[in-house]
């Protein structure tokens, strides 16, 4: 009887790791494998701090006009 609890608490532990662990690491690997492009990072900077100094508020999905 102690043997089968050992051998039903390490399968869970085991699916534990592989139902938990293993999901969180394929994406931690996918998130560092995107490379971001900031092509249009200083259009968007000087964009966004002419419409701060223009109006009090903003709304973020305001489209920007490349």
């Amino acid at each position: 009887m102690r043997k089968a609890k050992k051998t039903i608490l390490i399968s869970l532990i085991g699916l534990f790791i592989i139902f938990i662990y293993v999901p969180i690491l394929i994406s931690y690997a996918n998130y560092r494998s995107i490379k971001i492009n900031n092509e249009n990072a200083d259009q968007f900077i000087h964009h966004l701090g002419a419409v701060v100094q223009k109006k009090d508020s903003f709304e973020c999905s305001e489209k920007i006009k490349w």
